[in-house]
């Protein structure tokens, strides 16, 4: 799975992204590496300039030919070390700077976008996780029974003492309606799969503002954010910002899930060059950034004598605004242009650019889930997950084939995604047309024991496709029928895993597009 981006020029970006500090480094650990080889040279030279002068001839004396061996490998050794140290030195030193001044904190800005990501996230995982327990006359009286209550708690507000509410903050609508909301995320709405958008917003913001234990936090709420949470661990252009690829290598939900599908070693083999170059873009993308940052706090730091000036104030959009910045004649103007030397000097010129920078340092994350997905999904393969929002009339595309025109992936990789999910969308339309003949309705009368026998056929759990596959009369049924019995016992185990997989696949898809804003608003809006 590879995407063809015209505007991408790896090798101008890696000119860009190289640094002479990298070069001389380089230079200076193949003299360390060389050093031993021309101390044994320069010893076996001067030893036998040492014994030709026993036969007459020109030659070293001994304290020549004991010193120079020394002389030339230690010259090559220290010479080596100062060019590939001190370099390195200079670099951290401004990559301190910039994490020393809140970098990683660059993970507040990605917080304050939580209510975007909790919309997104209901409609591309949660929604389903309502859709499959409840009607959606229940998800409306939810939403109605919301705004009544939020109405209710405003007009109590609204009625307290001028004063106290003063000291709450409550001087304009927008403020009353924090406090409303403060109010009503106090508690979580309930401790299972919440029925609604604004019931989900709440139980949600519930959990992000109270640190608890991820597993008793999910008890009390009725689902998982813990890969959420992780996620906004790491800040925009910060060398942690690794949480995905954590994920994917190390999560025991997607573990269990590869165990599943059959994902061996192999196939983890086959991953190791797009490994390679996520760690090797993002590596070389956020080194460029931090060093920038770090010269442009320690620049606008010493110009104004101050030590408000942090990495935040370069990468948060909007910052140079601030009422702060008020104090400093000048900063603004200076912020925007050292802003978009940073960016566009780590991105490219453009945005077209900076995207194809983006989406190659970015994109592996997302290959990888979309494949793990593809394997145990099958509503991703069928289509099944598109749908119109009750809410908001907005069409949701959620499939395989979607996801990849959307990146713009080659043809040819779109044509191999398209024919697996046909296949896979035949397979399980024959597995349900078999099932309703043999007698098990009591699939269809529960979903999530339904979705969990089409997801155990998609991955032929304990070869149950296969038996399928090779079922003849009686004896055969009588197997399938044991396997599905296995599933439906272990079918909030399905539904877990599934959720959590979902999850991940959209928190790549969010990961992308914040990089993409955050980038455009900082260096390339006009």
């Amino acid at each position: 799975m590879r995407k063809k981006n015209p505007h991408a020029k790896p090798f101008k970006d890696f000119r860009r992204l190289i640094s002479p500090q990298d070069l001389l480094s380089r230079a200076g650990t193949m003299m360390m590496r060389k050093s031993l080889k021309a101390t044994i040279w320069t010893a076996g030279i001067t030893s036998s300039g040492y014994l030709s002068g026993y036969l007459g001839l020109p030659g070293f004396s001994a304290l020549q030919a004991i010193a120079a061996p020394f002389v030339v490998g230690g010259g090559m050794l220290g010479i080596g070390a100062g060019i590939k140290y001190i370099p390195r030195t200079l670099s951290k030193r401004l990559t301190a700077i910039a994490e020393a001044n809140d970098l990683n904190l660059m993970e507040d800005y990605k917080k304050s976008q939580v209510m975007q990501h909790l919309n997104v996230l209901w409609d591309k995982v949660f929604w389903y996780e309502s859709d499959i327990r409840y009607t959606s006359q229940q998800r409306a009286d939810e939403r109605d029974q919301i705004t009544a209550d939020r109405k209710h708690i405003t007009d109590r507000i609204c009625k307290l003492e001028p004063d106290v509410l003063e000291r709450l903050g409550g001087q304009s609508e927008k403020d009353i309606d924090d406090i409303v909301m403060a109010v009503m995320t106090a508690r979580p709405l309930n401790n299972g799969v919440e029925k609604s958008r604004q019931g989900f917003i709440i139980s949600s913001l519930y959990a992000l503002n109270h640190a608890l234990p991820q597993s008793s936090q999910a008890k009390q709420i009725g689902f998982r954010l813990n890969l959420y949470e992780d996620v906004c661990d790491g800040g925009y252009f910060d060398e942690s910002d690794v949480k995905l690829f954590e994920q994917y290598i190390g999560n025991t939900t997607l573990a269990d899930i590869k165990s599943d599908v059959g994902f061996g070693k192999t196939e983890a083999v086959r991953q190791i060059a797009r490994k390679m170059s996520w760690r090797f873009w993002f590596c070389l993308a956020t080194r460029k950034v931090a060093t920038g940052v770090g010269r442009a706090v320690k620049s606008l730091n010493d110009r104004y004598g101050t030590d408000q000036f942090n990495s935040q104030v370069l990468l948060w959009p909007g910052e140079e605004d601030a009422a702060w910045m008020q104090e400093f004649p000048g900063a603004r103007e200076e912020v925007l242009r050292l802003r978009a030397m940073v960016v566009k000097g780590a991105l490219g010129a453009d945005y077209d650019n900076a995207v194809a920078l983006l989406e190659r340092t970015l994109l592996p994350c997302f290959e990888f889930a979309t494949r793990l997905r593809a394997r145990y999904d099958p509503e991703y393969c069928d289509g099944s997950l598109d749908y119109v929002c009750e809410d908001s009339g907005t069409n949701v595309k959620n499939n395989i084939v979607s996801d990849l025109k959307a990146y713009g992936y080659r043809q040819r990789d779109i044509h191999r995604a398209q024919a697996y999910a046909t296949n896979a969308k035949n397979e399980i339309s024959l597995f349900l047309d078999y099932l309703k003949a043999g007698g098990r309705e009591d699939l269809f009368d529960d979903k999530l024991a339904l979705r969990a026998a089409k997801i155990a056929f998609h991955i032929d759990k304990n070869g149950l496709k296969k038996l399928f596959q090779e079922s003849g009369p009686a004896a055969s049924r009588a197997e399938i029928n044991t396997e599905i019995d296995k599933v439906i016992a272990q079918k909030q185990v399905y539904s877990t895993r599934l959720t959590g997989l979902r999850l991940h696949h959209q928190l790549t898809m969010l990961q992308i597009a914040g990089y993409k804003d955050l980038a455009k608003q900082l260096a390339y809006s006009d």
